[in-house]
């Protein structure tokens, strides 16, 4: 019999050729599948880690997410984002509501467009928090009347000091 390139083979030696090749194919067959069905499995598995403390900053972005700077036990800056998942009390809307969740991916928040002004943190995947609120309250809020210092009344001697005798 002759094969490729005018070369004599017997039809023992074109029999294990063939089965060494099948078996070869069905090996790269089978790691493929494998790598394939790893590949899409993987990204579906998250590491997420847990996150909550008191809010001392609460910051509205113009990228529809809302910046929070979270206090101890587990603290630091993160954001929430319309893709959260957000139980009963809604998103943080005020300075010293309690947020307790989980925190993934690093994310930004658009503070300011005109000049640029962007502020990054962590993605909250899921979270509750302990007062209600919610993303247009935080938006249309009014802002924050500062009331007059209290007037100290100075009084006693000559020399203006006071002293014990003045009265507050």
């Amino acid at each position: 019999m002759r094969g490729r390139g005018g070369l004599v083979v017997n039809a023992a030696t074109a029999r294990v050729s063939r089965a060494r090749y099948t078996d070869r194919m069905n090996r790269l067959y089978h790691t493929a599948a494998t790598l394939t069905v790893l590949a899409l499995i993987v990204p579906t598995t998250a590491l997420a880690f847990p996150f909550g403390g008191q809010v001392s900053t609460v910051k509205p972005c113009y990228n529809r997410a809302i910046f929070a700077q979270v206090g101890p036990p587990r603290g630091g800056a993160y954001i929430w984002t319309p893709s959260t998942k957000t139980y009963e009390f809604g998103a943080p809307s005020f300075s010293g509501q309690w947020l307790l969740g989980l925190a993934s991916a690093p994310y930004f928040c658009v503070v300011s467009i005109m000049p640029v002004d962007v502020w990054s943190g962590i993605a909250i995947d899921m979270m509750g928090s302990s007062g209600g609120g919610s993303y247009s309250n935080l938006l249309h809020a009014a802002p924050a009347t500062t009331a007059a210092p209290p007037q100290i009344k100075a009084g006693g001697g000559s020399s203006g000091g006071g002293g014990a005798s003045g009265s507050y």
